[in-house]
C-alpha cells in the first residue's frame, strides 16, 4: 500500500478557495455524490465541484476515458476522498497507472464533511 499525503479538513476548504488548484474525485458511488445517504451520513451530496469517479469504475470499463472526459488530466493535483480510507488510497493507487503523480486523500468525509450540516 502506497503513503499518500492526507489532507485535513481546513486544508481541504482552503483548497476549496482555490479550485483551479487541485481536482477533487469523489470515489463513492454516484448514488451517494447525487445525494443519497448511502452510509447514514447526516448530509449527503459530495463536496462543492468535487468530480464523480466511482472506485468500481476501475474494474469494469476504460475508466481512463472518463477521466479524460472529466478534463481530469496527469497535470493535474488531484484531491481524493471517499467513505472509507481505504477505498481513498485504493482509488489514488489505481490513478498512478495513468501517470498522476501529485495525489493526496481526505479521509474525513463522513466524520467532519457530511457530518456538517452546513
Amino acid at each position: 500500500m502506497q503513503l499518500f499525503k492526507e489532507i485535513s479538513t481546513p486544508e481541504l476548504l482552503g483548497k476549496l478557495e482555490h479550485p483551479d488548484d487541485s481536482v477533487i474525485i469523489d470515489a463513492r458511488p454516484i448514488a451517494a455524490y447525487n445525494g443519497w445517504p448511502l452510509q447514514g451520513e447526516n448530509r449527503g451530496g459530495h463536496i462543492p465541484g468535487a468530480k464523480s469517479v466511482p472506485l468500481h469504475w476501475t474494474r469494469y470499463m476504460d475508466w481512463t476515458e472518463a477521466l479524460g472526459e472529466k478534463n481530469i488530466h496527469p497535470h493535474h493535483s488531484l484531491i481524493v476522498y471517499g467513505y472509507h480510507r481505504e477505498d481513498s488510497v485504493r482509488m489514488a493507487e489505481k490513478l498512478t497507472g495513468p501517470g498522476f503523480h501529485d495525489l493526496a486523500i481526505y479521509t474525513r468525509f463522513v466524520e467532519e464533511w457530511s457530518s456538517n450540516s452546513e
